[in-house]
Order: C-alpha cells, then sequence, then structure tokens
C-alpha cells in the first residue's frame, strides 16, 4: 500500500484511531485499538460502543451519538474529540493509553462468555414466552414478533454443501486420467501394465484403482515422469489405442438394448457386486463394448456394497461392510441440460424417493448408477442403496423398484431410447410395469392389450420389447424371489435361463409350463496378467467348443483336463497362477 506497512504495523504507531461506525454488531477494530493502547472514538451504532457507553467511565474510549439523520453533527463531533486530543499533554496521553488498555482486558473472551450465556439464555426464554402467546390465541402480536416466532418455530439447520475436489495432472499427463476414468483399462493387458510400471509397490497398497493412485503420487514423481520418455512413449501408445476404440460407432442398424443388473462385477474398486451374477453382467457389458453392441446399462450405486470375509483368530467367519469413497470411483454426476445433477423420482406410500444419476464408463458401454443416499429422501429410504442385497424384505422391494420402474425413467429423462430391455434376473421385472404404464399413458391402451405389445417401436416409443433373462440355478421356485420372477416371466417375450443341464438336467417348471425357453450364457475373455495363463484359456475354450460328451460330463472335464493343465502351466512358469 502507500505506506508499505501491515494494518497491525499502522495501527501501534497511531495516537487516536476514529471508527464512527454507522452499524455494527460488534465493531473489532476499536477493540483492537485499545487493545494496542491506542485511544479510539466509536459510535452508538456498534455493538462495542454501547458496550463501553454503559459504563460510568471509559477514558480512552469516546462514544459518539450516531443515528440515521444527525450525520453533520458526528462529523462535528469527530473534529471535537480530534482537536481536544491534539491538546492534551504528554502525561494526560499517557494516562488514557494506559487506561485503553485495561478497558481492553475487560473485553476477553473469557469475561464476556458468561454473559455470552446469560443473554442466550434469556433469548431462549422470550421465544419461548412468544410461541405459548401465539399457541393460546391470546391477544395478536405486532407483526414482526411474529415474524420471530416463525423463525423460532423453523429447525436451525446447517447448509451443507458438498464439494469434490480432483487432483490435476500436469498436462503431459493428463491422458492417465482419461485411462483411469474409464473401465476399459482394466480389460487390457497394456494399460494396466502402464499405471503399475509408475510406482508397483503404491498400485498394490491403492488396491490396483488409478483413481486413488494418481491421486497418491508425489509432485516429484509426476515430474519425473513428465521427463520420461520411454514412459511417455508407452502412454502415446495406450493412449491412442484408446482413443481409436472409443472412436469406432454402432451399426445404427443394431437394436439399441437396455440391460438392467442388480449388480455388475467390473473391477473390485467398484464394489457394487457380491458375486457370480454381478460377473456375468460385469462380462456382458465389456463384450457388449468390444461388439460395438448400442447398450446401456442401469444399477445401483452401493455406499458399503457387499459384505467383505474375514476369519477371526478363532477361525469363524465375519462379515465386514466398508464405506465407497465416491470420489475415487470411476463414477461422475449426471447433468442436465443447465447443469444441474440429474435425478429420477418414484413415489412410495406418503412421500417420493430420489435417486441421483452416475455415469460409469466401461469402454463403449454406459453403465447408469442409481443413488439415493443423500439429504432429500428420508433416513429410511437413504438405506435403499446402501448395501446389495441387504436389509428387510420391504428395503429390497424398494431396491428393486428403484431398479426398475427408477431405471426406466432415469433413461427416458435422459432421452435415451432402447428397443429391447433385459433384466438380469427379476430383480428388474417392475420395469415391465413401468413400460405398461407408458404404453397405456402413451397409446391410451388397456392393461391387457398393452401386455400383448411385442413389435418393434419406433424411434419416439421407449421400451416395447422385454427380455427377460433370468438367470439361476435349476431349481424349483419356491423362496425368495419368486413373486418378481413370474412378474418378469409374465412380463417378457424370452426367457432364458444360464446353465440349467447342468444341475441336475432338469428344468423348472411353473405351473405345468417351462420357465426357461432356451439356456446359454457368456464370458468376457479377460486378458489377464500371466501370458501363460491367457493361452490357456484360449486352449480350453477350443477344447469345449470340440467336446461332443453332454452337459453332465462337462463339471468332470473342467476339474481334470483344465486343472491339469493349469498345474503344468504353474509349474513350467514358476508359479504365475500364483497371481490369479
Amino acid at each position: 500500500g502507500i505506506f508499505d506497512k501491515s494494518y497491525y504495523e499502522l495501527l501501534v504507531g497511531m495516537d487516536l484511531t476514529l471508527f464512527p461506525s454507522y452499524y455494527e454488531p460488534w465493531g473489532y477494530t476499536p477493540l483492537e485499538s485499545i487493545a494496542f493502547s491506542v485511544p479510539t472514538v466509536t459510535t452508538t451504532l456498534a455493538g462495542f460502543g454501547l458496550w463501553i457507553d454503559r459504563r460510568e467511565e471509559h477514558p480512552g474510549v469516546a462514544v459518539l451519538c450516531r443515528e440515521d439523520g444527525n450525520d453533520d453533527e458526528v462529523a462535528s463531533a469527530l473534529a471535537d474529540a480530534v482537536l481536544r486530543f491534539s491538546q492534551l499533554d504528554a502525561a494526560r496521553v499517557e494516562e488514557m493509553r494506559r487506561a485503553a488498555g485495561v478497558l481492553s482486558k475487560e473485553a476477553l473472551w473469557s469475561r464476556l462468555f458468561e454473559a455470552y450465556e446469560e443473554a442466550y439464555a434469556l433469548a431462549l426464554d422470550n421465544a419461548d414466552v412468544r410461541m405459548n402467546h401465539v399457541a393460546s390465541n391470546a391477544t395478536p402480536l405486532p407483526e414482526q414478533q411474529v415474524k420471530l416466532v416463525h423463525q423460532a418455530l423453523r429447525p436451525e439447520r446447517p447448509e451443507w454443501n458438498r464439494m469434490m475436489v480432483e487432483k490435476n495432472l500436469p498436462e503431459r499427463l493428463r491422458p492417465l486420467e482419461e485411462l483411469a476414468h474409464n473401465l476399459w483399462w482394466c480389460w487390457n493387458p497394456g494399460a494396466r501394465d502402464l499405471f503399475e510400471e509408475i510406482d508397483p509397490d503404491l498400485w498394490n497398497r491403492s488396491e490396483r484403482n488409478p483413481i486413488a493412485f494418481l491421486d497418491l503420487l508425489t509432485i516429484n514423481r509426476l515430474k519425473e515422469l513428465e521427463r520420461d520418455e520411454s514412459f511417455l512413449a508407452s502412454l502415446d501408445a495406450v493412449y491412442a489405442q484408446f482413443k481409436s476404440y472409443m472412436s469406432e460407432k454402432p451399426d445404427p442398424a443394431t437394436p439399441k438394448i437396455a440391460y438392467f443388473s442388480m449388480e455388475y462385477g467390473l473391477h473390485a474398486s467398484l464394489k457394487i457386486y457380491s458375486g457370480g451374477l454381478g460377473i456375468l453382467a460385469g462380462d456382458y457389458l465389456k463384450e457388449a463394448s468390444d461388439k460395438n453392441v448400442p447398450m446401456v446399462a442401469v444399477g445401483l450405486l452401493y455406499r458399503y456394497g457387499y459384505f467383505t470375509q474375514k476369519l477371526s483368530a478363532q477361525g469363524a467367519q465375519q462379515a465386514t461392510y466398508e464405506a465407497q469413497n465416491f470420489s475415487k470411483l470411476p463414477i461422475q454426476p449426471v447433468r442436465d441440460a443447465v447443469g444441474n445433477w440429474a435425478t429420477v423420482s418414484i413415489p412410495l406410500p406418503g412421500r417420493t424417493l430420489t435417486a441421483r444419476i452416475w455415469l460409469c464408463r466401461v469402454g463403449r458401454t454406459d453403465l447408469y448408477l442409481l443413488d439415493a443416499d443423500y439429504e432429500a429422501n428420508l433416513e429410511e429410504d437413504r438405506r435403499v442403496t446402501h448395501y446389495l442385497y441387504g436389509g428387510d424384505w420391504e428395503n429390497r422391494l424398494k431396491q428393486e423398484i428403484l431398479l426398475g420402474i427408477g431405471g426406466v425413467r432415469a433413461l427416458q429423462s435422459l432421452h435415451i431410447a432402447q428397443d429391447v430391455s433385459h433384466c438380469n434376473e427379476g430383480h428388474a421385472a417392475f420395469l415391465g410395469l413401468e413400460r405398461i404404464r407408458n404404453l397405456v399413458l402413451r397409446r391410451r391402451l388397456t392393461f391387457a392389450e398393452a401386455l400383448e405389445v411385442d413389435d418393434l417401436p419406433g424411434p419416439e416409443e421407449l421400451d416395447d420389447v422385454v427380455d427377460v433373462r433370468i438367470v439361476g440355478e435349476a431349481q424349483d421356485v419356491v423362496v425368495g424371489d419368486t413373486g418378481l420372477l413370474l412378474c418378469g416371466k409374465i412380463l417378457g417375450e424370452i426367457r432364458d435361463g444360464i446353465a440349467c443341464d447342468l444341475h441336475g438336467g432338469s428344468r423348472p417348471r411353473i405351473a405345468g409350463g417351462e420357465l426357461w425357453e432356451h439356456a446359454g450364457s457368456v464370458i468376457h475373455k479377460i486378458g489377464v496378467e500371466t501370458g501363460g495363463l491367457d493361452l490357456l484359456l484360449g486352449q480350453v475354450s477350443s477344447q469345449l467348443a470340440n467336446q461332443r460328451a453332454d452337459h453332465l460330463q462337462m463339471p468332470q472335464f473342467l476339474c481334470t483336463d483344465v486343472g491339469q493343465q493349469a498345474l503344468q502351466l504353474r509349474i513350467g512358469h514358476g508359479g504365475a497362477l500364483g497371481k490369479v
């Protein structure tokens, strides 16, 4: 500034300070002045001035009476105060300085806190009197007091704003961020090796989560990578492969598919799966991406996912849940046209359940995840997306309503059209009911008419064909989600079972009719870290294709021939199979 000094450096050199406040709830500047033993002038429109003015004597502080219309009087009084102070002798000035310093000690928080508590208690007592007065329908209070009562009746809650802070990488390394936020990396060995090459130990400690991994890298390591020509060449090669992969567009004549599943096993860092059903769904998404099938997927984003099994010191199995940090996952909020977080709502008895929509990119396949765990919902409804298959039957039902009905509405709100909707098991069977509701409203059909619609839709119609693939073991359906399974069978055009004949050779029947029309499965050939094992998988696939034995012999083949080949591979590669 002009003096090239800080405020406090200038303050201690002052003889007198003037703070003719027009309005200050307290006014710390005159208090700071006397704390440095500098006499000051304040006004009655400052809380500090009123506090000082109530004292019989206050040497070192002059308090001027200030109102809305007496500016001229205050200006004149200020001039008089300066003139009087300038006429004091040195001894009187020193006396006023000491008095100002002593007075400042009276305003220490340790002394004022008791007065603060007393004032707060008095305010609460007065508020109770006003509220009781209104409740008893006594003589009406002035409008201003009534407003105060309404304010007191409203709960005082802080307003929390969430912020997502992400680490910015140097421009030359920015492709790493794009790769980390698309799960394409997890089934492409070159991309996996690229991350591990940076810091193998840190890669393992971050549980091979590239987003968490990049956040943990030091500035020094990032600078080293910027200068590492070998690493930059590998980065450019992998990134070019990724961009080429993503640039391929699907055949516009291919039917568009919407895939619904309660769980997806895509990578260990995204804990929205429990077992085989999720792995199957994840493989569908990866294979759809590699085959360039125009497919989107819908699921739920769980705060805690499925439990992790651990063994106690006594050998007992224990289940633990760990909350996921969404900022460290390959997901991003979906925004509407004006930049707000896109949401979807479904009615529940006496209330509305709202879910935020997140996007997870799985190569060329988009996975939309619904999240009910935020402030817009009641606490009991926030728990809907806490645990995969968690809670009581009512919570499970709300999960399935959110997945089926909420999932269809989410795609419609994002203007994503589909020709076929695919249910992975009966969990999303409510999508059939939402599809019927849409047909009744749009085409003015009856329920029975809408149930029979099986024609492929035009561009303006959504969700007119439901392909319910009910995945499960071949056993009599008598417990669990029987209702949803039957609902899916009735509403779906195609019913598939997975590996039915491997379980005793029989297919379950419902009311005299077969539940499954045909059986099938899929596996996505993941490029694993051990090249030899990748070769083994190719050999096994070839042998399976050439098998002429019936299904009942396949488990024996898998347990003997494949097991022997895996053992030979492990011996031949120094135990490399232990990585899997």
